[in-house]
């Protein structure tokens, strides 16, 4: 078997070495980081919040660390980040044509830095788009396998597989504009009502006190409605051929699932999070997108794309001390051979996972 390296991969891996120096040293960062980083620390088998809330996955990550004498719950975050961002990366260099636009709405786009915060989610949804392949190529089982996966993680991935039944479908123009004209009105009762709900709900209350995931005020929260509408209109001017190869009718039924629950669900810090697993789409469909217009027209919704959601997080994490994003403090207390060793192990157990599901042949899945 023959082993290359392109230009494409070297881009890709370093954009993966350069985010996670940034995820896995930093100290203090985001909201949830000092819960975890005390949930996953030396008292983890005497901590009650952990034996409520915690996974499979994340009690055996910590397990194996435990075992091998890792005690400090920074060990347990730089593993999560490592898995994480290992798995959106090795899926962006598998589906995207244009690896470093999709790298840099990975990032424009707030996803890092919002897997800062969630970090059982975002290691789950990381791992669902990995196996978005098998929606492309229409292996059932490993899809279910690979979700299961995923919610060793966080339970919230398997609201992925309903998606299964519809994920190459073709739905009419029309139907699309119905749902969206039924969404705007009705997001802002469900802006009142899925809160109320929620809270009956001990193990879901926490999450309408998760500041990154919720806009400063209401007002302020629809904001997150501007970008969605927009991008549905554009992609409706498009919508035929956009659903003509079969690959991508996956990508754009993920994104316009995305686009409809985020208008219902704008301020709603719970539905949020379970939109993102949609929205992640949108650092493969957003170039599918501007490729579909001409190159004038393209440029300028890539343009729009990336300054509108750049001024949006800036608003709702970077200038709010609340967010704890800025300042980013780095903390390399944890750098050692023990860290090698931790690396190597996770390395080869990722890549074992990776050749026992199987990748199939980037060119049957590039967008």
């Amino acid at each position: 078997m023959k082993f290359k390296i392109s230009i494409r991969d070297i881009g890709v891996w370093f954009g993966f070495i350069v985010l996670m120096f940034f995820a896995g040293f930093r100290w203090d960062v985001g909201v949830d980081f000092m819960n975890y980083y005390s949930m996953y620390g030396e008292n983890w088998l005497v901590n009650s919040v952990f034996v409520e809330r915690a996974e499979i996955g994340n009690i055996g990550v910590k397990y194996l660390l435990s075992i091998f004498g890792f005690e400090d719950g920074h060990y347990w975050i730089w593993v999560m980040a490592f898995i994480t961002l290992f798995f959106f990366f090795y899926s962006i260099s598998c589906y995207a044509r244009n690896v470093l636009f999709s790298i840099v709405l990975f990032v424009c786009l707030g996803y890092f830095f919002y897997s800062l915060n969630g970090i059982r989610q975002y290691c789950a949804i990381s791992i669902t788009m990995f196996a978005w392949q098998f929606l492309m190529k229409d292996k059932w089982m490993k899809y279910l396998i690979t979700i299961f996966c995923a919610s060793l993680f966080h339970t919230s991935a398997f609201v992925m597989l309903p998606f299964y039944l519809f994920r190459k479908c073709v739905f009419r123009k029309n139907m699309w504009i119905i749902l969206c004209g039924i969404c705007i009105p009705l997001s802002f009762v469900a802006s009142y009502v899925v809160p109320s709900l929620v809270s009956l709900i001990p193990s879901y209350a926490v999450y309408e006190d998760m500041s990154f995931a919720n806009a400063s005020g209401k007002i302020l929260s629809y904001a997150r409605m501007v970008f969605p509408l927009t991008l549905f209109v554009l992609t409706m001017m498009v919508y035929d051929k956009l659903v003509e190869n079969k690959t991508n009718r996956v990508i754009v039924n993920l994104a316009l699932c995305a686009m409809l629950w985020t208008i219902l669900f704008p301020n709603t810090p719970l539905m949020v999070r379970i939109g993102e697993y949609f929205q992640i789409s949108y650092i493969f469909f957003i170039p599918l997108l501007c490729r579909t217009f001409n190159r004038n027209n393209g440029y300028l919704i890539g343009v729009y794309t990336v300054v509108f959601n750049l001024l949006f997080i800036s608003v709702i994490l970077f200038f709010r001390p609340g967010a704890k994003i800025i300042p980013y403090n780095l903390d390399f207390s944890i750098v050692g051979s023990g860290l090698w060793k931790i690396l190597v192990v996770v390395w080869s157990v990722l890549f074992l996972f990776i050749r026992i599901v199987r990748i199939y042949p980037r060119k049957q899945l590039l967008i």
